[in-house]
């Protein structure tokens, strides 16, 4: 017998083959899996797949064996209980008993290997993967999050030559079984209560489509609807849930929560898909920001293009009382933005939205993302049907989404990836109250589905995000890039609907020229990364850490003469400068600008690039090697360097 050791990298269900063993002693009895991976077990982080294929010298026919009595010849669904593993010979008998009545093992899926020749590893690698695959169809709960392990058991040589190409999965626990492992068909979202195997059921909200008003209340950060799209506002209520905590709001995340009081509520979400046959069966849900004092949409401003390059729907949702119920004032000056709330805006429309307070918001989301993965009686995508469904938030929305992860998803498991996007230090308690919640939070390493963190220069510093480093892990994976800030030129000229330019800040009434950096190229990097680590568990390059002076009062970004920081994520237009991009504040600047960086001329452009054709050589090498050291996409890299050569035109004259 032997042992295969597999690695579950992502809920996506792909395994990295990290051992294999292959022995000819029929009496050796296989390992025992380990807690799988993402399971509630800091320490084990490994599923062990045990194989056998009984290679022995002995007759390898039926034996003179009852049809059915055999491991092979079981159909899917059959329960057995045998006494140890080394018990499950593809040609002894095995007792078969009721599903009800305790057991070992139940059979959940049979590998047909009849296409190909014997070859042992890859009839393993095969069942292994199919197992896998299968499992989860099966029993409803992804491989990696169950406390339930399986056994192979595969053909060897001599009864591959005897005509069984059959490979057989069979699930096991820690304790005899006494029930079924196949899950019955339900519209709940599933649920954990933090102890492997315990489900609950999450309420699913009732969904209208809105109607009436003025049409949809359009956010800010309103990037253009991708050509062939269509955008749809529902309106989604029922009975939220509130959270308290029952342990210490420790830095390490891992919060436990129970749930406290309920309220009715009623909230939108705006819905953006695009053509059927381009959908790519992944679902964006992003919980708008709302520290405007309006629903702003900064990931679907800075997504918006690879999106709907790849496909993915979008769902946007207000999911903070601000952005129903309004508040008196904005933080941005001149009265720029409406602050009343949809409610006042368009009563017509929005009048009957009703939300109880941001103690509720985290269970708005859940039920926000249950409506997403297609549960409940109405079909918001027009019969697409998605298989991934990953929750953004942006700077506030991110913070509260730090607190959703830390506490609120192991008790919902709902979504099956996260994209936390320019966050600081701390996080709100699972209160929903700031004031009461922790700084220097790190994600929850047994979190069990990929978290991504983005984090720009002004993160690190002016929101403190540098008390909140983790090395990267299984789950949880950060970039910090340089050149960038916490909101750009990028989040207003995709508002605005004109090019990105330094002296947009204007609009809000920054008096120096703001970021306009690789915020959007690099992000939609991020998100082809995390969408990659979800289904099909590859790991995104790591990041380089932004070096960090903590000497002082305060964190600092570590510059070189010319102000361009050290480390971190790098591009073309910060390693081969036109102008030095910066997240760092300019002065005492009110309302926003802090968030906005700065972008300061360099004065001696000309001397340091000869011609256009001098400068675009040395940018054309500084792109590639961020193309391939992943750090951007292919086609951002192109746009880039279109609007760097129009720099470069304008600042060292014609090519």
């Amino acid at each position: 017998m032997g042992t295969l050791t597999i690695r579950a990298l992502s809920i996506g269900m792909a395994l990295l083959l990290v051992a294999a063993a292959c022995g000819s002693d029929s009496s050796a009895e296989p390992v025992p899996g380990t807690t799988p991976a993402g399971a509630v077990d800091d320490e084990k982080t490994e599923n062990t797949v045990s194989t056998d294929s009984a290679e022995t010298e002995t007759d390898t026919g039926d034996g003179g064996l009852a049809d059915g009595s055999r491991v092979i010849d079981l159909a899917v669904g059959s329960c057995i209980d045998v006494d140890g593993l080394e018990a499950m010979n593809p040609n002894e008998p095995v007792v078969v008993v009721p599903c009800t009545e305790p057991h070992s093992h139940e059979i959940f899926h049979v590998v047909d290997h009849s296409e190909g020749e014997f070859d042992r590893i890859e009839i393993e690698s095969q069942a292994t993967d199919e197992c896998v695959e299968a499992f989860e169809e099966y029993t409803g709960t992804e491989y990696s999050r169950s406390a339930l392990k399986f056994i192979l058991r595969l053909p060897n040589e001599s009864q591959w030559d005897a005509g069984e190409h059959l490979s057989v999965c069979a699930a096991f626990g820690g304790d005899p079984l006494t029930e079924s492992i196949k899950a019955p068909a339900t519209t709940e979202a599933p649920q954990t209560d933090g102890s492997p195997g315990a489900e609950v059921s999450v309420a699913i909200p009732e969904v209208v489509a809105a109607e009436g008003g003025v049409g949809v209340r359009a956010t800010l950060s309103q990037a253009p609807l991708p050509e062939g799209w269509v955008e749809e506002e529902f309106l989604f209520g029922g009975t939220a849930t509130s959270y308290a905590s029952t342990n210490d709001l420790t830095t390490d995340g891992v919060w436990d929560v129970e749930e406290a009081d309920t309220a009715p509520f009623k909230t939108r979400m705006i819905v953006r898909r695009p053509p059927a046959a381009e959908f790519s069966g992944v679902v964006v849900v992003e919980w708008f920001n709302v520290t405007a004092g309006t629903d702003t949409s900064p990931d679907w401003g800075y997504l918006a293009e690879e999106m709907g390059r790849a496909g993915h729907v979008y769902i946007g949702v207000s999911v903070q009382e601000v952005g129903v119920n309004g508040v008196a004032e904005s933080r941005l000056e001149g009265g720029l933005v409406d602050t009343r709330g949809l409610k006042a805006v368009d009563e017509e429309r929005y009048g009957s939205l009703e939300h109880p307070g941001d103690a509720y918001a985290f269970d708005i989301m859940s039920q926000a993302g249950a409506v997403a993965a297609g549960m409940g009686d109405t079909d918001i995508l027009d019969g697409l049907e998605p298989d991934t469904v990953i929750a953004a938030g942006e700077s506030q929305s991110a913070i509260f989404l730090t607190t959703y992860v830390n506490a609120v998803h192991p008790v919902v498991n709902l979504f099956d990836g996260f994209l936390i996007h320019s966050r600081g230090s701390g996080a709100p308690a699972p209160s929903g109250d700031r004031a009461t919640g922790a700084d220097g939070v790190n994600i929850r390493e047994d979190i069990g589905v990929p978290v991504f963190q983005y984090e720009a220069e002004t993160d690190l510093t002016a929101l403190g995000f540098f008390a909140a480093r983790q090395p990267d892990s299984q789950w949880v994976h950060t970039w910090e890039v340089a050149g960038t800030a916490h909101a750009d030129a990028y989040s207003l000229a995709v508002s605005i609907g004109t090019a990105r330019n330094a002296e947009l800040g204007s609009v809000i009434g920054c008096e120096v020229g703001v970021n306009d950096g690789p915020h959007h190229e690099t992000l939609q990097a991020a998100l082809a990364h995390l969408v990659a680590w979800v289904r099909d568990g590859v790991t995104p390059p790591a990041s380089p850490l932004i070096e960090i002076d903590d000497s002082g009062a305060a964190p600092a970004v570590v510059r070189d003469d010319d102000g361009i920081a050290l480390g971190g994520i790098r591009t073309a237009p910060v390693d081969v400068p036109l102008r030095v991009l910066s997240g760092d504040p300019s002065g005492e600047q009110g309302g926003f600008c802090f968030l906005f960086g700065q972008t300061i001329p360099l004065d001696d452009v000309a001397s340091r690039y000869a011609d256009v054709d001098t400068y675009m050589a040395a940018f054309d090498a500084a792109n590639a090697e961020a193309v391939s050291n992943g750090w951007l996409l292919e086609a951002d890299a192109a746009t880039m360097r279109e609007e760097e050569l129009a720099r470069a035109e304008t600042l060292l004259g014609g090519s």
